[in-house]
């Protein structure tokens, strides 16, 4: 792009201007002063002076959302399905604890976290004689540990956790013993796994 010979300071400004791709903003002030100079006209020794443009002022309004527009389906076109969301949100189920007496049967439901805990004499040992299906009730953890407060005569405390996995029936026992000597208690359930 090229404007010929730079004769005065205005031209230059506007070169300035153009290059700044400001020209579009300014064009209406630079135009008037950019004219032909006409031959009455007489010229002053001081600089020209340069209007600055105000910003215009930006008004920001907002709405709320207009409403989705309704969709009135065509006599041949079959509506299709909405869809829908379906959260699953598995079931929160509390331990139950096991207070059957020896020998008993208890029910318990399918997802069901079920904890037995039995005095334990010092030295001794709990151990399974015969362990559930693991299909219907599986053993999860089981622990020897000293109670606080310890109840009086028991030195330590076994728990067994169990969880129900699918509706059946099974039973276990437990026998507590000190190394390979006869055992000194026993404690055996049968539990009924419903869905």
């Amino acid at each position: 792009m090229r404007y010929g010979p730079v004769r005065d300071g205005r031209k230059r400004w506007v070169l300035g201007l153009a290059r700044l791709g400001l020209i579009a903003l300014l064009a209406p002030l630079v135009a008037a002063g950019c004219g032909k100079k006409s031959p009455t006209t007489t010229q002053s020794s001081s600089p020209p002076s340069i209007t600055t443009p105000t910003t215009p002022a930006v008004t920001v309004t907002t709405t709320s959302p207009s409403p989705a527009p309704t969709l009135t389906p065509s006599p041949s076109a079959k509506p299709s399905p909405t869809p829908t969301t379906t959260t699953v949100v598995p079931p929160v189920t509390a331990t139950v604890q096991i207070n059957a007496a020896s020998g008993s049967s208890m029910t318990a439901k399918v997802n069901q976290i079920l904890s037995l805990t039995l005095g334990q004499d010092s030295g001794a040992a709990w151990n399974f004689v015969t362990l559930p299906n693991n299909g219907v009730l599986a053993v999860v953890n089981q622990q020897s540990f000293l109670p606080t407060p310890a109840p009086s005569g028991v030195t330590e405390e076994f728990r067994v956790t169990f969880k129900a996995i699918s509706a059946g029936t099974t039973g276990f026992a437990l026998n507590e013993s000190v190394g390979s000597a006869p055992p000194t208690m026993a404690y055996s359930v049968t539990i009924t796994v419903t869905s």
